[in-house]
């Protein structure tokens, strides 16, 4: 298995750091994102829907208990999603940066080192109990959802500058699926992997 890497970082999300086809089969150049605010829930609901049948398989051991070769547990990626859809959070809600809403220093972040991110999210993770991971996965998934009902259809084209600064020149649409309904679909797979 591949270290997780997520499809949101400071570029365009075809050219972002640690993105190759191999990582995210879903964003192509020919894959248009969602031009609407109702698309997108739509894709962030059928994508989430999909994480959570997966997810309501596996038994509080298969999700805490084996890991795969760089050392994940199923609970490591929750923690990982709950984190990086917590990122777009707070660049929506807050209007601060998103390595805040990932609870990661900023110079690890400034690093632009995708794993060492990932990592550092992993090990602020580690301790919590499987419970803790999951109700924080629902509860910043709800506010998330919530907050990107409150945005129009054109605001979904605006860069993700509009709402902080320095967080990119690119719509933030790309920002939002690349942490959702892109990111659920790699994360289900890898999960369901190392319960295999």
């Amino acid at each position: 298995m591949q270290t997780p890497v997520v499809c949101s970082w400071d570029d365009e999300p075809e050219k972002e750091q640690g993105m190759t086809d191999e990582t995210s089969p879903e964003q192509t150049d020919e894959t248009p994102p969602p031009a609407t605010v109702a698309e997108l829930l739509r894709d962030i609901d059928t994508a989430w829907n999909a994480l959570n049948g997966a997810i309501a398989q596996l038994t509080d051991d298969q999700m805490s208990g084996p890991a795969d070769a760089a050392g994940w547990t199923v609970k490591d990626h929750l923690a990982h999603l709950a984190a990086w859809e917590n990122s777009v959070l707070v660049i929506l809600r807050d209007r601060r940066p998103q390595h805040e809403g990932l609870g990661v220093d900023r110079a690890i972040w400034d690093t632009e080192d995708i794993d060492a991110t990932n990592e550092a999210v992993r090990r602020d993770n580690a301790d919590a109990p499987l419970d803790e991971v999951l109700i924080r996965l629902e509860t910043v998934h709800a506010q998330l959802v919530q907050t990107i009902r409150e945005i129009t259809d054109a605001e979904l084209r605006l860069p993700v500058d509009h709402w902080v600064s320095g967080g990119g020149d690119f719509p933030v649409v790309h920002k939002i699926t690349g942490n959702t309904s892109e990111h659920y679909p790699e994360h289900r797979e890898w999960m369901l992997a190392i319960v295999a």
